[in-house]
């Protein structure tokens, strides 16, 4: 399984990585995000499922919009409690959930989006996010961080 642990209690992998990580680490896991709406399960026992999704990689997909829901998801199941686990996923865990990481790193953690999507590139090489969802990202934490 090449999924990739960003900080402690955050993970992010593909859509069958989330459910090999349940597999081994039930115990541990306490929340899923899903951002993919090709990914259909509508919950996952014995963690706090949630599914906020756009499109597979469509050029006229806008992931700014879930960005707001996600990253306060995201906050509140990460800081909920020093053993939360959080895993976030799209379908390859490559492109959507990498955005969605990114913009939580930036907002809440304080990360410059260069450091963290650098710190993402070395904990997950497989990374290659959608060129529009990343500028749309950028623009999303440009418009709402206030300086």
């Amino acid at each position: 399984v090449s999924q990739s642990r960003y900080s402690r209690g955050l993970v992010i992998g593909s859509f069958q990585e989330s459910f090999e990580w349940q597999r081994k680490n039930n115990q541990n896991l306490t929340h899923i995000l899903n951002v993919a709406s090709e990914c259909n399960v509508s919950e996952r026992i014995g963690v706090s499922y949630v599914k906020c999704a756009v499109d597979d990689d469509c050029p006229d997909a806008d992931i700014s919009i879930i960005l707001p829901f996600c990253v306060n998801f995201l906050h509140t199941a990460h800081t909920s409690s020093k053993e939360s686990c959080v895993f976030v996923h799209c379908l390859e865990g490559k492109s959507r959930s990498i955005c969605v990481v990114l913009a939580y790193m930036v907002y809440y953690l304080g990360w410059t989006v260069d450091d963290a999507l650098t710190h993402l590139q070395l904990c997950r090489p497989e990374m290659d996010p959608f060129p529009i969802y990343l500028a749309q990202t950028k623009e999303w934490l440009a418009h709402t961080i206030k300086k």
